[in-house]
């Protein structure tokens, strides 16, 4: 359920010098502002492809990492809380192996990347279809070959993603079907259950859970997707006569067309997909066979 995750320490004690002699490289730069200051950024490959980096100025280690590569060997398998546990007490010893000495324990560490993921043995074709016309608040969809991405209309950061694994490793998996969240806790205010998220310590199960599910209702997967003829009645009821038979007409089209016109102004198209988030509808299945709610955590 965990897939990216981002975290930082402090890190006293290090051999800057020595760290060149365990296979780390050297960048250093120079930032002017109130006088001249300069920093050491220190980064290592390592196993599992977790990314490295030491700013000897700060005294700060931050590492990056897949966690299902790091425990399994490859990022296409999908871990339970267990194995998200047991990735991150990983975490910390791999870092203070490769960095050579003792480190905060790993309920300490901050977070600054948080991918919260599940996954389905379903077909992701119908869902990607269906999600074209859904949109997170605050965003943008971004439609490419195998996925659908909300991307922030402030940051240009990705929200949340669905997505074909199997598309994107080039072969079978057994759960191809993949819903994202995407969170920076340390450059954003991240909530969950009410309570902001900052550290390691604040992550648990239902946590994450709740992450996903928040997003996943946002367009309209926690339940069954319906087709364009099924909306009709509910936009009217929702919208009123006027504006529901608009957009409904409009969905006929996007129905015949795979997607929203392309001659759509990208303010019309928002003002479309900001209505149908006002009448509760999120996906909607184009091929008119409605679809399956994808439930996370079943």
């Amino acid at each position: 359920m965990l897939d990216t995750v981002g975290v930082t320490c402090e890190a006293e004690g290090v051999d800057v010098p020595g760290l060149e002699g365990r296979g780390w490289t050297m960048n250093t730069r120079s930032n002017v502002k109130d006088g001249v200051s300069v920093f050491a950024t220190l980064s290592c490959p390592t196993s599992g492809g977790a990314r490295l980096k030491y700013f000897a100025n700060a005294g700060q280690l931050a590492l990056e990492v897949s966690l299902p590569k790091l425990v399994t060997g490859t990022n296409e398998s999908l871990l339970d809380w267990g194995g998200c546990a047991a990735g991150l007490v990983r975490v910390a010893e791999l870092a203070s192996d490769t960095l050579g000495v003792s480190l905060p324990p790993i309920d300490e560490w901050k977070l600054y990347r948080l991918d919260p993921c599940w996954a389905w043995s379903v077909d992701p074709s119908p869902y990607l279809q269906a999600l074209r016309l859904a949109r997170l608040r605050g965003s943008h969809t971004v439609q490419e070959p195998g996925s659908v991405r909300w991307r922030s209309l402030r940051s240009g950061s990705i929200l949340a993603r669905l997505y074909d694994k199997a598309k994107e490793t080039g072969h079978t998996v057994d759960l191809p079907t993949r819903f994202e969240v995407q969170t920076r806790p340390g450059r954003q205010v991240v909530k969950v259950e009410g309570e902001r998220v900052r550290k390691v310590a604040d992550l648990s199960e239902s946590g994450l859970f709740s992450l996903l599910r928040d997003k996943a209702k946002c367009v309209g997967l926690g339940e069954p997707v319906r087709g364009v003829g099924a909306l009709r009645s509910i936009l009217v009821e929702r919208l009123g006569r006027r504006a529901g038979v608009s957009l409904w007409r409009v969905l006929l089209e996007a129905r015949e067309l795979g997607g929203f016109a392309s001659d759509i102004l990208p303010d019309t198209r928002r003002k479309y997909e900001g209505q149908l988030r006002t009448a509760g509808v999120g996906a909607v299945s184009l091929a008119e066979v409605e679809l399956p709610g994808l439930v996370i955590g079943a």
